[in-house]
């Protein structure tokens, strides 16, 4: 995974791609409950691999929970764009 500002680089263009995503939605009607929704069941299959990647590297319990605090962590940021994205949408209607 990168690092320091090659990993700030990486989080600012997914944080981007969710918000842009959050006002895709946002536009086409979509309530905020049901967008928040398919966000969480969308997270799912990554959180889920990181399962299968810890058995695959033979990684010890400590590190794949590290692992799996740091993917929640980035995810809960991308959720916060998504509900920007959408909310944004949503306040620049008239």
């Amino acid at each position: 995974m990168p690092a320091g500002p090659e990993r700030s680089k990486v989080d600012a263009g997914a944080a981007q791609v969710a918000a842009a995503m959050g006002r895709r939605t946002g536009g086409r009607d979509v309530t905020l409950g049901a967008a928040t929704a398919m966000f969480v069941a969308a997270r799912h299959p990554f959180l889920t691999e990181l399962g299968a990647i810890g058995r695959r590297r033979a990684l010890s319990p400590g590190q794949l929970s590290s692992l799996y605090d740091e993917a929640s962590a980035v995810l809960d940021q991308l959720l916060l764009a998504f509900l920007d994205g959408h909310q944004t949408r949503h306040e620049a209607q008239p």
